[in-house]
């Protein structure tokens, strides 16, 4: 588990308010390594779209180490979501300004790897026409 701070149930309490308010079903995202999960909808008919984690300052997005973070990327591309790190800034005079950004893997369909795959689809594509006695 993250470490809890008064600064940080704070921050975890602003974002979840604002997703509430933009509309999104929250849920406990702790199980794929994240603060919260967000679904478009019901949580009983729907599958989360995205894991949310939340960080309590902008000093805090470089503790991200390249290990972490593409980690937690593979692991929401692999389940089939979208990561967001949300970060919260303290304006002054109690207001805060939440600030999202999502990572979503792309393939590159041009990598070596994917033609040499194509290709052997389409090997097997040709020899469904091959007629055995």
């Amino acid at each position: 588990m993250r470490q809890s701070s008064p600064k940080r149930d704070r921050a975890l309490e602003i974002v979840l308010s604002d997703l509430v308010e933009k509309g999104c079903h929250v849920g406990d995202g702790c199980k794929f390594g994240g603060d919260f999960l967000c679904y478009d909808g019901d949580r009983e008919e729907r599958h989360a779209f995205a894991c949310v984690r939340v960080f309590d300052r902008v000093e805090d997005w470089p503790c991200l180490s390249p290990v972490d973070l593409t980690g937690f990327v593979r692991t929401m591309n692999t389940v089939g979501k979208i990561c967001i790190l949300a970060c919260v800034s303290e304006l002054g005079s109690g207001e805060y300004c939440v600030s999202y950004v999502d990572l979503i893997l792309e393939k590159v369909l041009s990598n070596r790897a994917h033609k040499r795959k194509n290709e052997k689809i389409a090997r097997k594509d040709m020899s469904k026409n091959l007629h055995k006695e």
